[in-house]
């Protein structure tokens, strides 16, 4: 993706969520964003799918889990068992299924990222924290990441 139709669907998406979501749900996605981002430049993934993966990754909750379980149904997105006892977990598949289907993201690269990312920074977060704690030579630490 050329640099400016990047900066251009970024823009319109911001603009897009920015009346979906209410305002800390926004912020904690611009926040993903940039933390997908700065993940992407140091192990290094494709910078923009990074960002607009993070930027995305919250846009179901929007919905209470009951409406997104509904939705999902209808629109024939496939339900584990396992989903249906865990319900705050689907908005996660039914956010890539938007990002496709309502806000036109094409490339299908980042659509499954868009499912883990939550996943996803926590490990890399998890893993800076455990190399900081090595580096400091304080184990005892290490149990409170779990």
């Amino acid at each position: 993706m050329q640099m400016s139709n990047h900066c251009s669907q970024i823009m319109m998406l911001r603009s897009k969520l920015k009346t979906k979501l209410d305002p800390m749900r926004y912020e904690h996605s611009l926040s993903v964003s940039f933390t997908c981002m700065n993940l992407a430049m140091r192990y290094g993934y494709d910078i923009d799918k990074a960002e607009l993966a993070g930027l995305m990754h919250d846009c179901g909750k929007r919905f209470t889990d009951e409406i997104i379980l509904k939705k999902c149904i209808s629109h024939k997105i496939l339900v584990t068992d396992a989903e249906q006892k865990a319900l705050p977990v689907l908005h996660a598949k039914y956010g890539a299924w938007l990002a496709e289907n309502k806000y036109g993201i094409e490339d299908p690269e980042p659509l499954p990222v868009i499912q883990q990312v939550r996943q996803i920074c926590l490990f890399w977060i998890r893993s800076y924290i455990l190399l900081i704690i090595l580096s400091q030579g304080d184990t005892k630490q290490i149990i409170c990441l779990r």
